[in-house]
């Protein structure tokens, strides 16, 4: 699992990777955004599920297409920081804040 804060609009933008899923969260608007690797077999390793969207964003910074560009962008440089890749997405505009929850824990070996 890797986190990363970014900052997009003047907001800092949580984005946790557990290697199938790109999640970015925003401590007032809640969940942005959840790009969902399709699989790991060669040919859908660099293709990614993006859904996003979110209603606490009405009139805001993020509303709109903005989150769906904003992910695209980061998922695009942090898949070729070590091997330049094409990644491909099919888009799903959804509100992802209501649709997924985040549950973070440790587990005993």
């Amino acid at each position: 699992m890797e986190i990363y804060k970014i900052k997009r609009n003047g907001c800092e933008v949580n984005v946790i990777f557990t290697g199938k899923q790109y999640i970015f969260h925003n401590s007032y608007f809640g969940i942005l955004a959840v790009a969902t690797r399709k699989g790991y077999k060669d040919e859908e390793m660099h293709t990614f599920i993006l859904e996003y969207g979110n209603e606490n964003t009405l009139g805001g910074s993020f509303c709109g297409s903005y989150c769906e560009t904003m992910a695209k962008q980061f998922i695009n440089k942090t898949e070729s920081q070590y091997v330049k890749c094409k990644t491909y997405y099919e888009v799903v505009k959804v509100d992802v804040n209501k649709k997924y929850y985040i549950d973070i824990l440790t587990k005993e070996r």
